[in-house]
């Protein structure tokens, strides 16, 4: 589609177009400086007013990517293609020559003070059209078909340029991608192989502590036997107190020893949907006796409307036995170890939370949970060795911190179980109300 008069205008010098095409050189990345010079070249070419190179972004709507003088800000702008002379060439993917827009109104409509016009669509290698450069002109005109031909040069290089451009933000963007995807990967297969590392490790201490204790226990028993003996018959008052002494280390051996049997042994679950509210209820009933015997108490809240959990019972008791016993050691007469059961924000968790008004040290947080590391002068170490175990076991969450107004919170997380309770569960949801 065109209304070129090759009889009314003179041809272009076509050894100035090609020393024109010839000089320009596109560099990756320098997208905007080369449409520039195409849109400065045709507009020279073509000895007309005003060329741009445009880019058809969204249907109906363009964008002016080079301009072959400074327009400032209106080179940021997406501009609607209803009712224009461009419309017609990207719709039509054709070239378009208006002398006077004012004689061929049917054609569109031009930027305010110009009045012929010259457009020429850009087009990839696929053949899709993506673009234009459009030239206008203030006074009216005519274009010949040489004019066109040369335009149509300067778009092939244009449209080969912007379409490598992309190609080229899409190749970096898939790097970019690729990069992080690298990086996730490398982090993640780090953490893999740290986690069968410690495993490994952790298999290894418990064997070798599994097989100590074994050892220890059989000889310990006999000396157990000996000091009960000891014990029952008529000694002098210091021999009673030293044979005390070593009964009393005695049994905190024999407490050692089970708690390395504990975390030694493989931690093998059987699971059944269980009301938690329930369950923690019925624990902490003898919990409650010995902490009052402290002159302790133990705050119990439930906070979840949804308190059921795919967990082994006495596994699950076990962990909340040992966190409460250990917020006991940090918790002075008249003080009270606060438990509460709360949904977690992430749906489909339930959390286990025990505070105690204690303090640990930062430093000391992240090894909590490490075998043999204890902050208690008389700690074993493996009493949350254990819990995090038994947590792990579960696909669970475990979670410590310290805080100088609240104290220290250990939390532990488990998947909720949205099923219908086992009869295993209704059993135990008859331990009695909690406080709520």
């Amino acid at each position: 589609m065109s209304t070129c008069d090759p009889s009314e205008e003179p041809s272009i010098d076509t050894a100035a177009a090609l020393q024109a095409l010839s000089a320009l050189e596109y560099q990756t990345g320098e997208l905007d400086e080369y449409l520039a010079r195409i849109a400065e070249s045709v507009s020279r070419l073509l000895g007309i007013d005003w060329s741009v190179v445009t880019l058809a972004e969204n249907p109906g709507f363009d964008r002016i990517l080079a301009s072959s003088k400074d327009i400032g800000a209106a080179a940021e702008k997406t501009y609607a293609l209803h009712g224009t002379v461009t419309a017609q060439v990207i719709d039509r993917g054709q070239s378009l020559c208006v002398a006077d827009t004012a004689t061929a109104p049917q054609h569109g409509t031009l930027p305010e003070g110009y009045r012929a016009y010259v457009g020429v669509p850009l087009r990839t290698s696929d053949g899709r059209t993506i673009g234009t450069i459009c030239s206008f002109h203030a006074q009216p005109r005519q274009f010949s078909q040489n004019h066109v031909q040369i335009t149509s040069l300067f778009a092939e290089r244009a449209a080969a340029a912007i379409e490598r451009f992309f190609a080229f933000k899409k190749l970096e963007a898939f790097n970019s991608r690729l990069e992080e995807l690298v990086d996730e990967r490398t982090r993640q297969l780090k953490e893999t192989q740290s986690q069968l590392v410690e495993r490994e490790r952790l298999a290894a201490i418990g064997e070798f502590a599994s097989m100590i204790t074994h050892e220890v226990r059989s000889p310990l028993s006999t000396i157990d036997m000996a000091l009960d003996y000891l014990q029952q018959g008529d000694l002098p008052a210091g021999a009673v107190k030293r044979v005390g002494l070593a009964s009393q280390e005695s049994r905190r051996l024999q407490v050692l020893l089970s708690e390395i049997l504990a975390f030694a042994k493989p931690q093998s679950l059987h699971r059944h949907s269980l009301d938690l509210d329930a369950l923690i209820t019925e624990a902490l009933l003898p919990l409650s006796e010995l902490a009052e015997s402290g002159r302790r108490t133990i705050d119990y809240r439930c906070q979840a409307d949804a308190t059921v959990a795919l967990v082994d019972r006495d596994k699950f008791i076990q962990v909340l036995t040992n966190l409460v016993s250990n917020a006991f050691q940090a918790t002075s007469d008249d003080q009270s170890v606060a438990v509460t059961l709360c949904a977690e924000p992430e749906p489909g968790w339930i959390a286990l939370e025990v505070r105690n008004p204690g303090q640990i040290a930062e430093r000391d947080l992240d090894r909590l949970t490490e075998p043999f590391f204890t902050t208690r002068a008389q700690g074993t170490g493996l009493g949350l060795a254990i819990v995090k175990r038994i947590i792990d076991a579960h696909e669970g969450r475990l979670e410590i911190s310290s805080d100088p107004l609240v104290g220290v919170c250990v939390k532990a997380s488990f998947p909720a179980d949205v099923g219908p309770l086992s009869a295993e569960a209704g059993d135990h949801s008859a331990a009695g109300p909690s406080s709520r």
